[in-house]
């Protein structure tokens, strides 16, 4: 009898902890969900195709921090960015070697201080800011480099503005001052 009063009570102390991990866990804001260029470019290949967002960021940009913990931590971005977009996070100084489509790219110095990995000067075409934002449609060719930082509502512009293939009939300061009349959700 103790024995199934000790196993009762064990269970119950485990099921009850589960149910406070589920909860927290619901409670979390949704994040954007990152991947690799290399997965992006790979998912591009299957049946499900969709432009690709890259944050080019440096562990020691201030503005790449901000831009993660305002705008990237938006919901209505999170949500946006999931749904719509394989989202990228490149460090533009990371060490390890990148292989896309049998070509590889790596950091020519990667001891050294703020040396550039191939992969984010290809991706930035030499640009070299930070953080940016490339915008890859889906047979993974560069629309657009968006460098800076930028709030929720000027950044759910750029992300419509080029999921929604406005880019190829409609100039930027024009979609964006149209944008500037209609409020945001």
């Amino acid at each position: 009898m103790k024995k199934n009063i000790i196993l009762f009570i064990t269970l119950a102390i485990v099921f009850s902890g589960t149910a406070l991990r589920a909860q927290k866990q619901a409670e979390l804001p949704p994040k954007i969900k990152w991947i690799t260029y290399k997965e992006a470019t790979e998912k591009n290949k299957g049946v499900e195709k969709r432009k690709i967002l890259t944050d080019v960021f440096t562990a020691w940009c201030g503005w790449c921090t901000r831009m993660d913990a305002t705008t990237f931590a938006d919901a209505d971005v999170v949500d946006y960015v999931n749904k719509y977009f394989w989202a990228v996070k490149l460090d533009a100084e990371m060490k390890e070697p990148v292989v896309i489509d049998s070509i590889t790219y790596v950091n020519q110095r990667p001891n050294a201080n703020r040396s550039t990995h191939e992969l984010a000067f290809k991706l930035l075409q030499g640009q070299l800011s930070y953080p940016s934002y490339v915008i890859s449609n889906e047979q993974n060719q560069i629309i657009t480099i968006v460098p800076g930082y930028y709030n929720k509502e000027n950044f759910m512009i750029i992300l419509r503005y080029f999921n929604e293939n406005i880019y190829l009939t409609k100039p930027f300061a024009q979609y964006k001052a149209e944008s500037a009349q209609v409020p945001i959700k």
